[in-house]
């Protein structure tokens, strides 16, 4: 019996959590402006005001009562086509500003049609004057006209990076190419550096921390940051960009640094085959803002610096990244590759076993480049791919190709240069075993 009554109890504690949590989750911007509505607003009674349009806040008010869809449905049409009044009074329809319009500000439009139509006839008690409706507006307009980027500024990064799209050959690589024009090339940077971050996500592929960023214009690309900008003071791992790495070749985590310093290499030498890469400091708070729930639950304060460890292999709140005293963080900024252009990881022939005294088999075996000759994905023109690739992979000091991708159903797709974070560790050290695909293929 006591038995019974102790698990009566639990259930009946559970019962009441979980219904608080229900109505938490329920609780929705409508009922919160009814709740206003009827506790903290107050009518003019000033006979030198107009008297309040008592037929608009009743058809407010029955569109509180509706159910929660067609509540949704009729604000939206309030904020496209605005409230048209039936009295006497000659009332202009709302203009929402376009820059209100991206799907995004929804909670923007519902405030401004709110705040628009009720507060000329409605005064909330906060405003002890009246007359203090006019500035509040204003500077709610002013917070609108900042909210969102013009047409301008939208149809220049659309045309941006529409232009790179064109770049993309599967049969040549990335692009601009030598003998075409490059002129677009120092935009494609410029707008990944500067472009307006509408959200920010968790990047699932890989196994370092990155973020999946969606730009101006709905292009989206990964932001890999310094793994700390913090000094050891405040965390024992600290990768500036002076930090040398002495453990190895493959040894530490990414290096944001390299994946820009790559890129251009990459191109100087004629090799398109990464993806545009520019350097970008990025504000934690607004990144926080426009974060997606699991990837907002990662952040977290320490020192109170604004810091966050996202969701990969390696990532855990022991080595998050931490913001800059001005809550700024540094990244690199990789831009991805068109959405119709899908890619193929083939686990490199001479990918190392990570491990002391375990040696693979391209370090055993002298005649080793004839058997990857005979694997037909390696075939052709890749296994000049793959000895470009080795050569740059030796200059930026990257020992850790251990995949390597090409354009999906292309037999001849090249064989792109992804992920170099592992570059640039120890500039006093040669890896010479790099170039196994080159001293084995052609010596």
């Amino acid at each position: 019996m006591w038995a019974l009554y102790r698990t009566t109890r639990v259930l009946g504690v559970a019962c009441l959590i979980l219904t608080a949590y229900l109505c938490l989750a329920f609780y929705n911007f409508e009922a919160d402006v009814e709740r206003l509505r009827a506790h903290h607003i107050t009518h003019l009674n000033r006979p030198d005001e107009k008297q309040v349009d008592h037929h608009l806040v009743a058809n407010f008010k029955n569109l509180m009562q509706k159910s929660h869809a067609q509540k949704k449905k009729d604000m939206l049409k309030i904020t496209a086509e605005g409230w048209r009044s039936s009295t006497t009074d000659v009332r202009s329809e709302p203009v929402v500003p376009h820059n209100l319009l991206a799907p995004h500000l929804l909670h923007l439009r519902v405030a401004y049609v709110v705040k628009t139509f009720l507060l000329p006839s409605i005064v909330f008690d906060n405003l002890h004057d009246p007359y203090e409706v006019e500035s509040v507006l204003q500077g709610y307009e002013t917070q609108l006209a900042t909210a969102a980027p013009s047409e301008n500024e939208k149809h220049a990064a659309n045309s941006t990076w529409k232009l790179a799209e064109s770049w993309v050959q599967p049969r040549r690589g990335v692009g601009p190419y030598s003998g075409e024009d490059g002129t677009g090339f120092g935009h494609v940077l410029h707008q990944l550096s500067t472009s307006e971050i509408l959200a920010a996500d968790i990047a699932k592929k890989g196994t370092q921390l990155k973020l999946l960023l969606t730009l101006q214009g709905e292009q989206q690309a990964f932001f890999k940051p310094m793994l700390s900008v913090n000094t050891v003071v405040y965390r024992s791992l600290s990768y500036q960009r002076g930090h040398i790495i002495r453990d190895g070749p493959f040894a530490g985590s990414d290096r944001h640094n390299g994946e820009i310093a790559a890129f251009h290499l990459a191109r100087l030498l004629g090799v398109h085959r990464t993806p545009f890469v520019a350097g970008r400091r990025i504000s934690l708070d607004e990144i926080r803002q426009k974060s997606t729930p699991r990837l907002n639950f990662t952040f977290y304060h320490e020192n109170g610096r604004m810091c966050f460890y996202g969701k990969c292999y390696y990532c855990k709140k022991h080595n998050g990244v931490c913001g800059d005293e001005s809550g700024k963080l540094e990244g690199a900024v990789v831009l991805m590759l068109p959405s119709q252009f899908r890619l193929q990881s083939h686990r490199s022939p001479w990918q190392r076993t990570y491990r002391n005294g375990v040696y693979a088999r391209w370090e055993t075996d002298i005649n080793y480049c004839k058997k990857v000759r005979s694997i037909p994905e390696f075939s052709g023109r890749r296994i000049l791919d793959m000895i470009d690739n080795a050569v740059i992979d030796f200059l930026i000091g990257n020992a850790d190709r251990h995949h390597v991708e090409t354009f999906q159903g292309l037999k001849d797709s090249p064989v792109l240069l992804l992920d170099n974070g592992k570059s640039f560790g120890n500039p006093d050290e040669d890896e010479f075993s790099i170039l196994a695909p080159l001293y084995q293929c052609c010596l």
